[in-house]
């Protein structure tokens, strides 16, 4: 609990000799927007970056064995978690969830990851894949149809670091 609610937290970088991010350790740092797991970590605690509305992206480490229990949950901006390793235990609602009225997915949140537990989780909480995404096939029912447009669509509106321009009468984003 060293840090939580720690308002005022914009970014931290765990030690390396860390090997597992506690319980609630960063907990309600509505501030924070880079965290810097290394690669040694192999678990990742109950609400451990919970409520840390202000992060964008992270990276589970290949290492990380297991995510507990809600270790993400309420991380309103967090668009898109990379599971590097493919044994990683999920806990119960660990990543991609919020509660409005009861626990649902975030809107526009992927999950990158190419094999293993992760897919499994993904599958098993109808997370898409960012891989299905940018197949078009967004919510991985074999078929490219509208509800696919739909939720690109919110993936998109969730993406902060889209840039736009214009070309002549064309409108591009990069």
């Amino acid at each position: 609990h060293v840090f939580q609610g720690c308002s005022s937290l914009k970014s931290i970088t765990i030690p390396p000799e860390m090997t597992e991010l506690p319980e609630r350790l960063l907990n309600g740092c509505s501030s924070l927007q880079e965290i810097r797991i290394p690669d040694g970590v192999t678990a990742i605690g109950a609400y451990a970056l919970g409520g840390c509305s202000s992060l964008t992206e992270i990276t589970i480490p290949e290492r990380c064995q297991s995510v507990g229990d809600y270790a993400f949950f309420g991380c309103d901006s967090l668009a898109e978690i990379t599971v590097s390793g493919t044994e990683t235990e999920f806990g119960t609602r660990s990543m991609g969830y919020a509660y409005q009225s009861g626990y649902r997915l975030q809107s526009g949140f992927v999950m990158d990851a190419q094999a293993g537990t992760a897919v499994s989780y993904a599958e098993e909480n109808g997370i898409p894949l960012k891989g299905a995404v940018l197949r078009g096939d967004v919510d991985q029912n074999g078929a490219v149809n509208v509800n696919d447009a739909v939720l690109l669509q919110r993936y998109l509106l969730a993406q902060k670091k889209l840039a736009f321009f214009e070309l002549g009468t064309a409108r591009a984003c990069i």
